[in-house]
């Protein structure tokens, strides 16, 4: 889904950007740089963006996450 079409979320800095441009090998996981130079990042199969705390986790343990499990159960 691409950014546009995503609901409008107001995106507070110190629960969703991220100075650094985050990566997981999970294929749920997306990642967007915002107009000010920042990052937020998207989990497809919770259809919303994910604080730096879940991030930290799907970066680090992304083949244990229940939210990818689920993913790969119902695709």
């Amino acid at each position: 889904m691409a950014s546009q079409q995503r609901k409008q979320y107001m995106m507070y800095p110190r629960i969703f950007l991220l100075n650094r441009k985050p990566s997981s090998e999970c294929e749920y996981f997306e990642v967007e740089k915002t107009s000010e130079g920042l990052y937020v990042a998207y989990c497809r199969v919770l259809g919303r963006y994910l604080t730096l705390y879940q991030v930290e986790k799907c970066e680090k343990a992304w083949k244990t996450c229940p939210y990818r499990r689920f993913g790969v159960t119902v695709s």
